[in-house]
């Protein structure tokens, strides 16, 4: 390391020295097109000036840039000695484009669930060779080995992962990749380097980056393919030219937010990772250098629409706010669904069978009328029992089980049970003398079913031990508890 410094007095680091500690590590030298060198040197410039690291973040530069290094040759070297990784296609690859903080990594991890979508995971992007195959893709060692290393920032930052989660088996930004050529939006978000920042988004030529990134992706898919690409990264944003140039029947997806709420979302999360490798990091510097960012990335956007550099079929736009709502709605939808098989299970229903599969027509004794009434649920608001009465085979134990399922869609509790059954739980119960607690198993459901009520005779024992129930259930259990008994074909005959 020479000792050249520049604003902020901190040594600069030596680009040689960072790539022997590459070499050295690897037992490799060659580093490929020499593009590399330009980024790395200007990002040095302002790593040992405005950036203002400290001891912890000289520590992570210093590895950060050597695995960078060690990454690339080892992705070259392994090219030289299977050159058909060159021959791997990269087909319509599907790339997630929008601003930072614009849902694009709820959106990313949601579209990764489809087979079909070939997402890289940070394990294989962080440690890339040899390339990941299909047999041990869930189990490769490499993945603890990235886990131990995403749970950093964590212990370093309390909270971190609040704002933007991590993970070995979690999907990757393509900046992490478009690092190993040292042009990559990934430096100006973990430091403060305003002089890289403002040569990576008006001088820099983009090209190489996207070069090594295709690279990258022939490397990741040659052992294990998919059947297209899934990326992701708001750095796109800036750089579709170069981009599209190199993905021409890419797929763009396009997130939107408001840019205000973008500015003050990337800003917060910009500072607190910032503050892991400096101490002067604040929310307001970060905020001045992103505002421009941010509407640079707008203006580019709309100029690549209009002047053809991605074509109106291959783009499609996504609304923050709308997105967000329809997740939300497909989570309630699914919470109540496991709220609804929950208490489906706890009512102890014989089977589930609706209103709707009921034949009133195969029936006509039954009164569709009245049993529609029944199933507003009105009685249970009422605390009136429905006692439904008839011969065996005409749909009783259907009608008390679709009412029970209404009832539980409406958030009743329900409780469905064999009239002999209970009988014989409360006689045990009672001469146990436990009935004052097994009763309460009875009187918990707003609505209480009880099946075959009046076939079997019962002894004094059991008639008291129902009479206590039934009569708990009167003087003791809210204004809209039910009571539904469904009766046999013969009456309920004397204790």
């Amino acid at each position: 390391m020479d000792t050249e410094t520049t604003t902020g007095g901190a040594d600069r680091f030596d680009a040689d020295e960072l790539l022997a500690t590459a070499v050295a590590a690897t037992g490799l030298d060659d580093m490929g097109e020499p593009t590399w060198r330009d980024g790395l040197e200007r990002l040095l410039d302002d790593l040992a000036g405005p950036a203002r690291l400290n001891d912890l973040g000289r520590t992570i530069v210093e590895a950060e840039v050597a695995g960078y290094m060690g990454n690339r040759m080892e992705i070259l070297a392994w090219r030289t000695t299977h050159p058909e990784v060159a021959e791997g296609e990269v087909v319509r690859p599907i790339v997630i484009v929008g601003q930072p903080r614009t849902g694009t990594t709820i959106l990313y991890d949601l579209l990764a669930q489809d087979p079909a979508n070939r997402a890289p995971l940070t394990w294989e992007v962080d440690r890339p060779v040899p390339p990941p195959e299909s047999a041990t893709y869930d189990s490769d060692p490499r993945i603890d080995e990235a886990e131990v290393v995403a749970a950093m920032p964590d212990l370093l930052i309390p909270g971190f992962t609040d704002f933007h989660p991590l993970g070995a088996r979690l999907a990757q930004e393509c900046v992490r990749m478009t690092g190993g050529d040292f042009r990559s939006m990934i430096f100006p978000t973990q430091y403060d380097v305003p002089e890289y920042d403002r040569w990576l988004l008006h001088e820099a030529d983009m090209s190489p980056a996207y070069r090594w990134h295709r690279m990258y992706l022939q490397h990741l898919q040659s052992r294990h393919p998919g059947d297209r690409w899934l990326l992701k990264s708001p750095a796109h944003l800036w750089s579709m030219g170069a981009l599209l140039a190199e993905y021409p029947d890419a797929l763009v997806v396009q997130t939107h937010r408001d840019p205000v709420r973008v500015i003050a979302s990337i800003s917060a999360l910009v500072a607190l990772l910032r503050s892991m490798a400096s101490d002067h990091s604040s929310v307001a510097r970060a905020a001045g250098q992103y505002a421009e960012d941010i509407l640079l990335g707008l203006e580019r956007s709309v100029e690549a629409r209009r002047d053809g550099t991605v074509p109106a079929g291959q783009v499609v736009d996504v609304q923050y706010a709308e997105f967000l709502a329809d997740l939300l709605g497909v989570e309630t939808a699914a919470r109540r669904q496991r709220y609804l098989l929950t208490r489906t299970r706890l009512a102890h229903l014989p089977f589930r069978r609706t209103l709707a599969d009921f034949d009133f027509s195969f029936q006509p004794s039954v009164d569709e009328r009245q049993v529609r009434e029944l199933a507003t649920l009105s009685f249970v608001a009422d605390a009136a029992n429905v006692v439904i009465l008839g011969p065996p085979g005409v749909g009783k134990t259907h009608l008390c089980v679709a009412l029970g399922i209404e009832a539980i869609a409406k958030g009743y509790g329900v409780y469905f049970v064999n009239a002999s059954a209970l009988i014989e739980d409360l006689r045990a119960a009672m001469m146990d003398h436990r009935l004052e607690r097994r009763l309460r198993v009875y009187l918990a459901p707003r609505v209480l079913i009880i099946d075959e009520f009046g076939v079997w005779p019962y002894d004094r024992v059991a008639a008291t031990a129902l009479f206590q129930l039934i009569s708990a259930r009167y003087g003791g259990c809210p204004t809209d508890c039910g009571l539904l008994g469904m009766v046999g074909p013969r009456p309920c005959p004397d204790g």
